[in-house]
């Protein structure tokens, strides 16, 4: 498998498709999303299916994605984070699988749990 993620654009939503690790090797692609034309999507999604190992920078540029998806009133999607360390270490910041960040029109930037 490729160290980078996959990265699609479909109906609105970005979704980014890490592989077997989530790491700083991966900077590069959170920081052009975070760099580019926002009005194209209105979610982002990351799809951890494939993923085994998400390290300290892995968690930052989740993190520097859910203040950019803050800032830019995006939803923020966190799916498929169940194999390898991928949950625990979402944990430790706050983000599990099932993580929706999103907005609505009575509960801006409302934080909750997907079913």
């Amino acid at each position: 498998m490729s160290a980078l993620p996959t990265v699609m654009f479909n109906d609105k939503t970005l979704t980014i498709k890490a592989n077997k690790t989530f790491t700083f090797s991966h900077y590069r692609t959170i920081y052009a999303i975070t760099k580019s034309n926002n009005n194209e999507f209105e979610r982002i999604e990351v799809d951890f299916q494939n993923t085994l190992y998400i390290d300290s920078a892995g968690l930052g540029m989740l993190l520097i994605l859910r203040d950019f998806c803050r800032k830019n009133r995006l939803e923020l999607d966190i799916i498929n984070s169940t194999k390898g360390n991928t949950a625990s270490m979402l944990e430790v910041i706050g983000l599990t699988s099932g993580f929706l960040m999103g907005h609505s029109a009575n509960t801006p930037l409302n934080c909750a749990l997907s079913a």
